[in-house]
């Protein structure tokens, strides 16, 4: 999702990972970001929430068992806001103490939003399945909405954005919220939530986009290490560095390295993209099968299949992962003198093992 979405800011929850295990995750998820949770709260530390430091400041203004309050500072355009990241408890007295804390919480004047799982529904029309009336906790959560004046950001996509995947006695609610306030929405006024599949969670992920216009900033080069051992890299190397260019040294380097750049990038798209064609079938087919899902929660056989999807779709990532451990080891270089180094050494290594390269 960091990559598909291009992510700048994360929020887990219900994480169950124990802090001594935290620094083994973090830099297998959040590498180079900063990070922050709850464990001074919570010894399994139920909240999670790492930003790209390039792009976001955030402190922590003060957490619980149950909510981290943050300010946000928006680098590029000097824009700063409140956010609440949610992870509400399953008992609902537990929960009062949530809905107390963002009373106290609430900051007239500045822009805020809340994200996260609530663990409760808001109106009755918010559920499939389950009792048909307003509960007491509705009610609670629903007073304190009202008090701290907040409300949900449109939306679209998923409605019930919990499931308990059952295939007698299904029941969906939704649980998942982004709530903002009114001086959200006059600083923000084109940002939107989406609810994307919940694939192999049995809830939606939450998607919010700013709606900020800002500069497309250009990727490093990086390629797979595992491509310089195939049989047609060095070939592709010299066809591409023998082609001619006019000018100084200078211009002809660079253009040949720009000519060698895509050619790189077509021949790692040819290559990884087979292993990965098949994961990406099976999430399109968990997809299709959960929308139908989302509008028939009672019918059983989608269950069944869904149940189905998601092995299939868990065979095919560990395929993936398995292919790219044994060939590539998947470490991608450093942006900067890393990549050309790296680069001209594995040519050199090539070489002394007689295969020649005419640069």
């Amino acid at each position: 999702m960091l990559l598909d979405h291009n992510l700048s800011l994360v929020c887990l929850v219900e994480t169950r990972v124990r802090k001594t295990n935290t620094p083994l995750v973090v830099n297998s998820v959040f590498k180079n970001w900063d990070i922050l949770d709850n464990y001074s709260s919570h010894d399994l530390g139920r909240i999670w929430v790492g930003w790209d430091p390039r792009i976001l400041k955030i402190s922590k203004i003060s957490e619980t068992d149950q909510i981290i309050h943050c300010l946000a500072f928006i680098l590029d355009s000097n824009d700063q806001f409140n956010i609440s990241f949610v992870y509400g408890s399953n008992d609902e007295r537990a929960r009062r103490a949530l809905w107390d804390n963002m009373c106290v919480f609430q900051h007239g004047g500045t822009p805020w939003i809340v994200v996260g799982d609530f663990n409760v529904s808001r109106r009755v029309q918010e559920s499939v399945g389950g009792s048909p009336k307003i509960s007491v906790a509705m009610e609670e959560f629903d007073n304190c909405l009202q008090s701290v004046e907040l409300d949900d950001l449109r939306f679209s996509s998923f409605l019930h954005t919990w499931c308990n995947k059952r295939s007698n006695g299904c029941i969906s609610k939704k649980l998942d919220r982004v709530l903002v306030n009114k001086e959200w929405m006059a600083k923000f006024e084109h940002s939107e939530a989406f609810f994307l599949p919940p694939s192999i969670s049995d809830h939606s992920p939450s998607l919010v986009k700013l709606g900020l216009q800002g500069n497309k900033k250009n990727c490093p080069f990086k390629i797979f290490n595992f491509l310089t051992e195939r049989e047609d890299f060095l070939p592709l190397v010299e066809s591409c560095w023998q082609e001619n260019f006019h000018g100084n040294m200078q211009f002809q380097l660079c253009s040949k390295l720009r000519n060698l750049k895509k050619a790189l990038k077509s021949l790692n798209k040819n290559t990884v993209g087979d292993v990965t064609v098949k994961s990406i079938e099976a999430k399109a087919a968990i997809i299709e099968c959960q929308r139908n899902l989302d509008l028939q929660p009672h019918d059983a056989s989608l269950r069944i299949q869904e149940k189905e999807l998601m092995s299939s779709y868990t065979l095919a990532l560990q395929t993936k992962e398995d292919f790219l451990r044994q060939k590539s080891r998947v470490q991608w270089l450093k942006a900067g003198d890393r990549n050309s180094s790296y680069f001209f050494k594995a040519i050199k290594e090539r070489r002394n093992r007689n295969m020649a390269l005419v640069l």
